[in-house]
């Protein structure tokens, strides 16, 4: 079975979900952001405790994109965050195959990009 890895802004999570859930059916492993904790809960932590947690989910993150077949950009009307531009260079680090909805207007980050593929159909077609 493949494994997918999805990014994506966490704003977006019930369409990741719904997205993921697609991906499942066609018999794939998908991992997509699940944050049991909001931005605003981890913002009133000191700054240490903030620090610490932010660098467990990138590390975790980081730990299923080098353990996948491929990453799948959830960027939604072409948006990209910080978190998602660092999991994107990681997996370009990592020579792994790296799609998306949308092209980027960021040369740099679009250039990392393997193919567009605007639909799980055409998605699921390049990871047979």
């Amino acid at each position: 079975m493949k494994k997918i890895v999805i990014c994506g802004s966490t704003k977006f999570a019930e369409e990741m979900k719904s997205f993921s859930e697609e991906l499942e059916s066609f018999g794939f492993e998908v991992i997509f952001p699940k944050v049991d904790i909001s931005d605003e809960d981890i913002d009133k932590f000191p700054f240490a405790e903030k620090q610490f947690v932010y660098n467990r989910l990138i590390t975790n993150y980081f730990k299923h994109i080098s353990e996948s077949d491929a990453v799948f950009i959830y960027n939604k009307n072409g948006y990209i965050g910080t978190s998602v531009t660092m999991e994107l260079a990681y997996a370009f680090a990592m020579k792994k195959p790296i799609y998306a909805f949308h092209a980027d207007e960021d040369i740099t980050r679009g250039s990392l990009i393997t193919k567009i593929t605007p639909t799980s159909n055409e998605l699921v077609e390049l990871l047979k």
